[in-house]
């Protein structure tokens, strides 16, 4: 089922977001042009390089690929709701539901948290950040996702954040370990 949830996603995502990353391909390559110095600075203290840029631009179709997934796919009845964990708990009386039911509370729990692990691993690999730093901006990102949403014919929710933050714990706890033990292992080569 989870697996059905991912395919169906990269499909609509295919299909529905890739003409907005294709629109939107010439800002990135204005803005990667326009800081030739960031990229020679990076070249000349030894941090960058081909690796670097493809997870640069990974990230830039991640976000453009996010935001059409939150601003224009899927368009609903405008709600709002506020209290903190109500929509999880009430969804989970889906599970004994019919399958329909039971689908879509998985797809929003499983949906909400596998969209932001992504962003997680990217900033804690980027920016280097603390653990606890990074998922501040996981929550503050997903907080001003949410916030946007309110003009638009789509669900505000608290939960959504709370998943989303989760997400964004998973994508960055493993990198900064990974980090973490490749820096130790390079010191003690030194």
């Amino acid at each position: 089922m989870i697996m059905n949830f991912i395919i169906d996603s990269l499909y609509t995502l295919e299909r529905d977001a890739l003409p907005y990353v294709l629109m939107l391909l010439p800002l990135y390559v204005i803005y990667r042009g326009t800081y030739p110095a960031d990229i020679q600075a990076h070249r000349l203290a030894g941090k960058y390089n081909g690796k670097e840029e493809f997870i640069s631009l990974s990230f830039y179709f991640y976000l453009t690929v996010l935001l059409v997934q939150i601003f224009i796919m899927h368009p609903s009845v405008s709600t709002l709701q506020l209290v903190p964990f109500r929509t999880i708990l009430s969804d989970m009386s889906y599970l004994t539901g019919n399958e329909y039911q039971r689908e879509n509370f998985i797809n929003n729990l499983t949906g909400n948290i596998l969209l932001f692990i992504p962003f997680g691993f990217f900033i804690q690999r980027r920016f280097r950040l603390t653990v606890p730093k990074t998922i501040a901006v996981c929550a503050l990102f997903s907080l001003s996702l949410e916030a946007g949403q309110l003009s638009l014919p789509r669900n505000t929710d608290v939960d959504d954040i709370i998943l989303n933050t989760l997400g964004g714990t998973i994508g960055a706890v493993p990198t900064a370990l990974f980090q973490k033990r490749k820096a130790l292992s390079s010191r003690a080569t030194k």
